[in-house]
């Protein structure tokens, strides 16, 4: 993809919630939503990559768990993302796959935002809500 490629979607996620980041993607993907998430997508440096997607896309789903909301990763690219909400350049949707207490910098970004709760959901049915949003 070239360099003025805007995305629909960039999903955030940590290593073990990768199966998740997959499904997600692959079924917005099957409705013609367009997805960033690394690292299939990563160009170049990895660091640039990823905050030239965040920049380009309109929606930011964060795939939340307890290891997600401690990853330094996942609170950079929710930090990048967060400056974008307040400008209306960006949306942020929690998608919520644990019931975990997480931590107090994620909880500072995301405790105001509705969550899509695929706890009390199965997968599918939270991605199905997802994409009704």
């Amino acid at each position: 993809m070239n360099n003025e490629t805007i995305y629909d979607v960039f999903i955030s996620y940590e290593h073990e919630s990768k199966m998740i980041a997959d499904k997600i993607c692959a079924n917005l993907e099957k409705n013609t939503i367009r997805c960033w998430y690394a690292p299939r997508d990563v160009i170049g440096d990895y660091a640039s990559s990823i905050v030239s997607a965040i920049n380009k896309s309109k929606i930011f789903i964060v795939i939340l768990s307890s290891n997600s909301s401690r990853s330094p990763h996942v609170l950079n690219e929710i930090e990048i993302a967060y400056k974008l909400i307040l400008d209306g350049k960006i949306q942020i949707i929690p998608f919520k796959v644990d019931n975990e207490e997480m931590s107090q910098a994620m909880e500072y970004y995301v405790k105001r935002l509705h969550w899509i709760d695929a706890v009390s959901l199965s997968i599918d049915e939270a991605i199905s809500e997802l994409l009704q949003k």
